[in-house]
């Protein structure tokens, strides 16, 4: 219908281009399509959005090399807690 004239329009939805539609034919449109609105979306929550971050691969890997290194030489927790922030920095972006 966007490639039509617009009286082919017009003559397609028996309505005039200076008075527009009649109480009826908007009463019968409502009815036929519904009111003309968007559906809102459910957003989803900024904590649930937060821990999806924590679900790739990757980022399991991090996690998990940044444990074992604490465990292993706990005297580099510096190491650890590098990997940490930037996980969680990582996730923190992810959100926003």
């Amino acid at each position: 219908m966007y490639r039509k004239q617009s009286e082919e329009v017009l003559q397609l939805l028996q309505s005039d281009a200076r008075l527009g539609l009649t109480d009826e034919q908007v009463l019968s449109q409502r009815e036929k399509f519904g009111l003309n609105e968007l559906e809102e979306k459910k957003r989803e929550p900024w904590i649930v959005k937060f821990l999806k971050q924590f679900a790739d691969v990757l980022i399991i890997i991090l996690l998990v090399a940044a444990v074992i290194s604490l465990i292993v030489d706990p005297s580099e927790w510096v190491d650890s807690l590098v990997i940490f922030i930037v996980v969680m920095l990582n996730a923190v972006l992810g959100v926003v």
